[in-house]
């Protein structure tokens, strides 16, 4: 039996090395939540359960009002997956100290964070070399003034990336 367990331990982490790349697996490096509901008061949650339409939940305990508007208001957010070197600044040969911010496109997706939509970075940083960017990206962005609902750490590094709901960082075009 412990012959047997070894052996899926050893299963599991040759498993977890097939990746393309060395730190590998996604991180969360940082995370802003503009509706943070639990310190809201009660008479608060009320009012806001009311101006979504859901009054008939604003008689709940605060535990349950707070899941019940939680679930209301990401359906009404627009989730945007947006990368770093080469949307939000220009990056050379991954020399991510002399990236460039492009104040244009920050200011394009911090107003979509302002206006109640989820806006989270991704990036593909030390995807090859292996190296820990998280905490110069994390002082980066802030640096630059981005706003965000998450920056997250392991994008897989690739030659082309294929998907129906792409969309090309300079055709983005906001609603007004």
């Amino acid at each position: 039996m412990f012959f047997k367990i070894l052996i899926f331990i050893f299963f599991l982490s040759s498993v977890h090395s097939w990746s393309n790349f060395g730190i590998g697996e996604f991180r969360r490096i940082a995370y802003n939540n503009p509706d943070n509901l639990i310190n809201w008061n009660t008479q608060e949650l009320r009012e806001k359960a009311k101006r979504l339409g859901i009054e008939q939940f604003s008689t709940m305990k605060k535990k349950n009002l707070i899941d019940k508007l939680e679930r209301k208001m990401s359906l009404n957010r627009h989730k945007y997956m947006i990368d770093i070197d080469g949307t939000i600044c220009k990056t050379e040969n991954s020399n991510y100290p002399s990236s460039i911010p492009n104040y244009e496109m920050i200011n394009k997706f911090n107003k979509l964070y302002f206006n109640g939509n989820e806006v989270h970075y991704w990036t593909a940083r030390g995807a090859i070399s292996g190296k820990n960017w998280d905490e110069f990206t994390l002082n980066q962005l802030e640096s630059w003034g981005v706003k965000y609902t998450s920056i997250n750490m392991g994008k897989p590094h690739y030659d082309t990336w294929i998907d129906d709901k792409a969309v090309n960082a300079f055709d983005f075009e906001l609603d007004n």
